[in-house]
């Protein structure tokens, strides 16, 4: 594929190129930083669902137990039946509330070693409600007062125990899960800020490398124009500008360099239309001096002319004229008086002749 297709062809689009690289190198952090706060949140919400919730449910079953165990010693020594009703009415109510919290922990269990502890605490439970029931029928028969404080503080007491013990068990567990998952937390945030950080740093550097790479696209031609037009202002017209991106600036360096053609080209043309100017003014210069040597050189052949034709008109026959310049015109005119004066003068030479020798015949006869 031809890669002046992808040539960038406008600062607009320079401009909009580091804009929008920018622009997708924030939007990628962002996005890297939202997806580690979401993992950092999901692991809060994990935190909170599985491991605070149900800690809390374990310490509202704990205290129920005790509040139980404290209202079924209370219902044994009750002085009266209503304060026994009341103490039962009590405990009904918290097992109820045991119960509720009981199906409430069980449902955010997430482990087979959670789900077995909890097993042996419901199973503690259920034998623990069996001797709390037996404790209250007892306590509601007449006469068998003693009978129902033995069982409270003998095996309803040592189930009372193991049940709490089962509960302990199941917090420690759950604790040590917490830890675990506070530690994993903890973890995933600690990569999340190596992460974040790395993506900031390298969306820095990039962001900078880009603008730096875009700044250089633009500020080199735009410098090596600048240069150019400096050297032009300073009379240097043999300076073109190497620029050869199809931007603005691309677009004005080839109009700088047909402007600085341009005129060079009308430089030379006046130049040399001076010194054609200069040649046809030392041409009229050196025709003005022979003009005025040929009017002079004229002016003196008339004169001598009229005075050898002046004499000649006075009867002096022996003219003749001798020219400064033989064979040009002047001197042809000069060759043609004399050719006219010789013969008139031969001419004349043969009438005297004639005349003295007519003279002589008749002085003869």
């Amino acid at each position: 594929m031809n890669a002046s297709r992808f040539t960038i062809r406008t600062l607009r689009s320079k401009l909009l190129l580091a804009f929008g690289s920018m622009a997708v190198v924030i939007a990628a952090t962002c996005l890297v930083s939202i997806w580690l706060v979401q993992e950092v949140d999901e692991g809060a919400d994990e935190m909170y669902d599985n491991m605070t919730v149900p800690l809390a449910q374990l310490a509202q079953l704990n205290e129920d137990y005790q509040r139980i165990r404290i209202n079924l010693r209370d219902m044994v020594f009750a002085r009266s039946q209503e304060e026994e009703d009341a103490f039962a009415e009590t405990i009904y109510e918290l097992a109820a509330s045991i119960d509720e919290t009981s199906r409430a922990f069980e449902e955010r269990i997430g482990s087979d070693e959670m789900k077995e502890a909890y097993d042996e605490f419901d199973t503690a439970r259920a034998i623990f409600v069996e001797e709390r029931d037996n404790v209250m029928a007892l306590a509601r028969e007449g006469g068998r007062e003693a009978d129902a404080i033995a069982l409270l503080f003998g095996a309803s007491m040592e189930k009372a125990q193991a049940t709490m013990a089962a509960l302990r068990t199941v917090k420690e567990m759950k604790l040590r899960h917490a830890e675990e998952r506070r530690d994993l937390n903890n973890a995933v945030a600690e990569r999340a800020r190596l992460i974040m950080t790395i993506a900031l740093v390298l969306g820095f550097a990039l962001a900078i490398a880009m603008g730096l790479f875009i700044a250089r696209m633009i500020a080199r031609p735009v410098a090596a124009l600048a240069g150019a037009a400096g050297r032009a202002a300073a009379g240097d017209l043999d300076v073109l500008v190497d620029v050869k991106t199809g931007d603005e600036v691309g677009r004005l360096a080839a109009a700088f360099n047909e402007m600085i053609t341009q005129v060079r080209q009308s430089v030379d043309e006046v130049q040399q239309k001076s010194r054609l100017a200069e040649s046809a003014q030392a041409s009229a210069e050196a025709a003005q001096v022979e003009a005025q040597a040929q009017q002079a050189y004229l002016s003196r052949s008339v004169d001598t002319l009229l005075g050898e034709m002046n004499r000649f008109a006075d009867g002096d026959l022996t003219v003749h004229v001798e020219p400064e310049r033989a064979g040009d015109e002047i001197g042809q005119l000069f060759a043609g008086f004399n050719r006219a004066a010789e013969n008139l003068r031969g001419m004349i030479l043969q009438v005297s002749a004639a005349v003295e020798l007519t003279a002589s015949a008749s002085a003869e006869i």
